[in-house]
């Protein structure tokens, strides 16, 4: 009688808290989800924005974002892709979101764009004296341009090549191997963004080089339309920027 009455008793126990575990654990779902949300962070070896150092994502595109999603209470996970690769990836939702220029032509139609613009960043072309500096997009007709394999320079390269069917375009794998043939004289102008040529030339120097500026190219955070919920997204990423802004925790950046 004894073992009898002593199960009974736990049977009733349990009726009773049953109902308050079951509601704690409903309630802490939410919480649960927003904790476990990671998004797949497609980014570029393009320093000194962002890049890959031993493995590990850098540069100031991916600084900002890590504090954006970090008061937004998401997690991250990043992937070093080309930049053809990143394309075909934000356009079928593979890659959640990238931290990286607005207007490529191959993204068209495919993604979303923050509003808060993260970084300016000024297209160039360089060339070795004596070859004269541009003035207009029309000095580059008819030349010899190196261009970065993967990069559309926000339609700059394909209007170029529209423009000027006589120019003989060059492609080089880093920013490295395009100054050393413009060093050579295998070609006329590097059209390429003014900071990662500068990176380039810390290990290098080329003398007589100069650059003329071309446009100006702004970063946002890219998100992929494929993604569930990617209009949400974007607007949690817009509104963690916006509240970094006030606290001073993050300025905008202007080069």
């Amino acid at each position: 009688m004894r073992v009898q009455h002593t199960t009974v008793r736990r049977v009733f126990f349990s009726r009773r808290t049953l109902p308050a575990l079951l509601g704690i654990l409903i309630l802490s779902l939410p919480l649960m989800g927003a904790a476990e949300q990671r998004l797949q962070v497609g980014y570029l070896n393009f320093p000194p924005y962002e890049y890959s150092d031993h493995g590990r994502p850098r540069g100031p595109l991916i600084d900002i974002l890590r504090k954006v999603a970090d008061e937004a209470g998401l997690r991250l996970e990043f992937r070093l892709l080309k930049p053809q690769q990143l394309y075909r990836y934000l356009r079928d939702g593979t890659v959640d979101v990238w931290p990286g220029l607005t207007g490529v032509p191959d993204l068209e139609n495919h993604i979303y764009q923050s509003r808060h613009t993260l970084m300016h960043l000024r297209l160039s072309a360089d060339a070795v004296a004596p070859t004269a500096p541009v003035d207009s997009l029309d000095d580059l007709s008819g030349r010899r341009l190196i261009y970065i394999e993967g990069y559309t320079y926000g339609g700059l390269g394909r209007m170029l090549r529209q423009r000027a069917r006589h120019n003989t375009i060059i492609l080089a794998s880093t920013q490295q191997a395009a100054l050393q043939m413009l060093a050579k004289g295998q070609a006329d102008y590097l059209i390429d963004y003014q900071r990662p040529v500068e990176t380039a030339l810390r290990s290098m120097t080329i003398t007589g080089l100069r650059a003329s500026p071309l446009s100006e190219r702004n970063a946002a955070f890219i998100v992929s339309r494929k993604i569930p919920h990617a209009w949400d997204l974007m607007e949690k990423l817009d509104r963690a920027y916006s509240a970094l802004l006030q606290k001073g925790v993050i300025k905008p950046e202007n080069q």
